[in-house]
């Protein structure tokens, strides 16, 4: 007999969750002990599943995250089923028909970063979140830093959550040696050779500013390196205070500064070949997959040494203080500087990443799905 599987995939366009929510999807279409039911946009689903879409029961919802009506909706949707989960802590508050419920908590980061919200999203986030760790049945946690998150900001838990590492996908992300695509990409995106790079959004605590800043600190050296940022200038400036005071007021460093516009997924692979370094300053993390990502491509990873960071990345990063842009910039002319430093971060970086498989990812979590229904 089957088990069956409710999923929100809401979130499945979501550039970390919904490559998390996709890659479990995937996979279990095509388990013939599981019977998947998606809730989510159905146009989305079947554009990111294709014709094996029809190998799931798709229930159709267009509600918005973090609302009340969310919260109306999934209780009306959900239908009966061996469990529910929801792969992001916006759980439903209220009864659901499925015998079990499991839950993802990628990162505390609303509670973390709590100020940064709006009061609203505050009392909301706590709710829910506080919620998802006494409703569910089995907690899932990316890493150990995240599942320590959960048990300070909730000491109370009776649940012990899983830990599961995540994977990257190694078909996209690889060392690409085809000259002629990496001039093509380059000509595409306007980006110089041998520039720094940056991969993420501008939230608070991916620390842009201080990378910003650490750019100055080398350049001031007459090195006149650019740091490329992938994404939209408008999608960054006006939301970071200190990063549009930063770009807005010098303009040595803002003409240092690209921003990339909107990168092609098939695209950014590429664009981590042609960096010299990759930077990773983040304040906090639950996992984080751009440093992995780089590391498969074979770019050398200047990284936090903060949150999960270290965790994930193991020996194969060069860690700074991102508190400290003398410590970020240090780290990157280090890498900059030193071929044989350089070489062997590359060497240590493309075997690590190999710990970190989707498949494996995947068949932890179906261990969790399949004892759920025993209890």
């Amino acid at each position: 007999m089957k088990l069956s599987v409710c999923i929100d995939a809401r979130m499945i366009n979501n550039s970390g969750i919904g490559v998390y929510i996709l890659n479990h999807i995937k996979n279990y279409l095509y388990d013939d002990e599981i019977e998947l039911i998606l809730i989510g946009d159905k146009n989305n689903l079947i554009a990111c599943l294709g014709s094996s879409f029809t190998r799931a029961v798709i229930i159709e919802d267009l509600t918005q995250i973090y609302t009340i009506k969310e919260q109306i909706s999934l209780y009306l949707q959900i239908p009966e089923c061996d469990i529910f989960w929801s792969p992001h802590y916006n759980i439903p508050l209220l009864p659901v028909k499925a015998r079990k419920r499991l839950v993802t908590i990628h990162d505390t980061y609303h509670l973390t970063y709590a100020s940064t919200l709006s009061l609203p999203q505050r009392i909301y986030s706590k709710l829910v979140l506080s919620q998802a760790v006494t409703k569910s049945d089995a907690i899932i946690c990316d890493s150990y830093f995240t599942r320590d998150e959960i048990k300070k900001h909730f000491p109370d838990i009776s649940l012990d959550p899983f830990v599961i590492h995540l994977g990257i996908d190694h078909s996209l992300y690889r060392k690409i040696d085809d000259t002629s695509l990496k001039d093509r990409l380059k000509s595409k995106y306007q980006v110089p050779d041998n520039y720094i790079l940056f991969v993420g959004n501008v939230k608070p605590n991916k620390n842009l500013s201080t990378l910003v800043k650490a750019l100055g600190v080398i350049n001031k050296q007459g090195l006149d390196r650019k740091l490329v940022i992938i994404g939209k200038r408008e999608g960054f400036i006006g939301k970071d205070d200190t990063l549009t005071e930063l770009l807005n007021n010098d303009y040595e460093l803002s003409r240092n500064v690209i921003f990339t516009g909107f990168v092609e997924n098939e695209d950014l692979p590429i664009l981590y070949n042609l960096a010299s370094v990759f930077v990773f300053p983040s304040l906090y993390e639950g996992f984080g997959f751009p440093p992995l990502e780089a590391m498969a491509c074979g770019c050398p990873v200047v990284a936090s040494n903060f949150a999960s960071i270290p965790e994930v990345c193991g020996n194969a990063a060069f860690y700074i203080n991102p508190n400290s842009a003398e410590s970020i910039a240090n780290g990157i002319l280090s890498v900059l500087n030193d071929n044989e430093l350089r070489n062997k971060l590359v060497l240590a970086g493309l075997k690590h990443v190999h710990r970190y498989l989707w498949s494996d990812t995947v068949s932890e979590t179906k261990k969790i799905l399949v004892s759920l229904c025993k209890k």
